[in-house]
């Protein structure tokens, strides 16, 4: 019975302790702005990996209400910002992507919430939009299938997309003006 016990306490110790990394790696508020990953460096490849292919595309929820394929955004360069609105770094970013969004008619946003339906809904989500005044459209992931297509570390992370869907960059963790307008830039040669 002793060994029994002690085998629950190490597990229980363990599980907490897993609990709180993966909890500060998903909260993480990073003082300094992202600075953007180049993609292809980072996986030793030539080619960029692209939306279309298996491994990143997914169906996701529209600000509609309809159910939509990553891949139907091809055609024009894709911001793709994951976020949540428990997030400190996101909701700081969010006033900054509304203000590129407006400027910036030829450039994709989408701005994929990841509602899980507990710490994270649509109501919350809707409700941090409005109470902060912003006026732009949302998507919402419930499946979860960005996190895992996208290996997602934390929030907030955004990639940078061409209109051929080629990924080009992500930035982990907020991201400031001047970084985005960088980004922009980069995929909309």
């Amino acid at each position: 019975m002793n060994k029994k016990l002690i085998f629950s306490l190490v597990g229980l110790v363990v599980l907490i302790g897993g609990s709180y990394v993966l909890y500060q790696n998903l909260t993480a508020n990073e003082e300094e702005p992202s600075a953007l990953v180049d993609e292809a460096q980072q996986n030793d490849e030539t080619v960029l990996n692209n939306i279309a292919d298996e491994a990143f595309d997914f169906t996701f929820e529209n600000e509609k209400g309809e159910k939509v394929m990553l891949s139907s955004y091809k055609g024009k360069p894709i911001v793709l910002n994951f976020w949540a609105s428990w997030c400190p770094p996101c909701r700081e970013e969010m006033p900054i992507f509304q203000e590129f969004q407006k400027n910036n008619p030829d450039v994709t946003f989408l701005f994929m919430n990841q509602a899980d339906g507990r710490r994270e809904t649509k109501q919350k989500a809707h409700e941090f939009l409005k109470n902060e005044g912003l006026d732009m459209p949302i998507q919402f992931d419930e499946t979860q299938a960005s996190t895992i297509k996208f290996a997602l570390n934390g929030l907030p992370t955004t990639y940078f997309i061409d209109a051929e869907g080629n990924i080009h960059n992500r930035a982990i963790g907020g991201i400031n003006a001047e970084t985005l307008k960088m980004a922009i830039e980069g995929i909309s040669k």
